[in-house]
């Protein structure tokens, strides 16, 4: 998903990408440019023949928003299908792209590195600082140096008993490291927060797969007692 100084060169690119995937690339990209900042996503509730496209269009939109707009999105959708009893079209989705990036430009037009500055890591949630810290650097007007985003992020990510191990390996890297860098150490915390809630997942299924306390009891033979590992499997 595009910041607002990017976002130009993202819609010229996703209009050819539109045009480029269907069988009928001018009518698909005449379809693609009704929509404009102004429009509402109830307008927007036929495919115009671009069926196929409009669905695969929602999944690969879905995949790009952020998380704060993905929430928006899956309200709107669940009440869609309840009101209308159809899908929620990629063209709508859009729609609400687009209406989140006019929000964003008179709700945080002065955003700059302040805001990231004045971000704080709490309770060790790495996840939700991801989110906000994201969601600010979409909404800001200029692109600011990876050094000075290196800077700020290791100040916050040092807090962090979690990724701590993390951390330390990659502090010790030299400085002329070709991993020294912010995207490297914005990718790990990404990969720490995902192999944490793999690790939730394994430790739910391991809790309801977990044997009967007396595992491993043998049976007492001619006592009527039929409790032991061969009964309890």
């Amino acid at each position: 998903m595009p910041n607002a100084p990017g976002f130009k060169a993202w819609w010229n690119k996703l209009c050819t990408i539109v045009s480029a995937s269907s069988g009928y690339p001018d009518r698909a990209l005449t379809w693609v440019c009704k929509v404009e900042r102004d429009s509402g996503y109830k307008v927007f509730n036929g495919s115009e023949g671009f069926g196929s496209l409009d669905i695969k269009f929602a999944v690969a939109l879905k995949q790009i928003c952020l998380k704060v707009l993905t929430r928006r999105v899956t309200v709107l959708e669940e009440t869609w299908v309840d009101n209308h009893g159809a899908q929620f079209k990629g063209i709508q989705i859009l729609v609400l792209l687009l209406q989140w990036f006019q929000e964003s430009e008179k709700d945080y037009d002065f955003l700059n590195i302040t805001h990231l500055n004045q971000l704080e890591l709490n309770n060790g949630d790495i996840e939700a600082f991801l989110d906000k810290w994201e969601e600010i650097l979409h909404q800001m007007r200029k692109t600011h140096p990876k050094d000075e985003l290196l800077h700020l992020f290791r100040i916050q990510m040092r807090k962090s008993e979690k990724f701590k191990i993390h951390f330390m390996e990659f502090e010790r890297l030299r400085e002329d490291h070709p991993r020294k860098t912010y995207k490297y150490i914005f990718a790990l915390a990404k990969r720490c927060c995902l192999q944490r809630r793999r690790d939730d997942v394994s430790a739910q299924y391991r809790s309801q797969s977990s044997p009967p306390a007396n595992r491993g009891l043998a049976a007492k033979p001619g006592s009527g007692n039929q409790t032991g590992i061969c009964y309890d499997w």
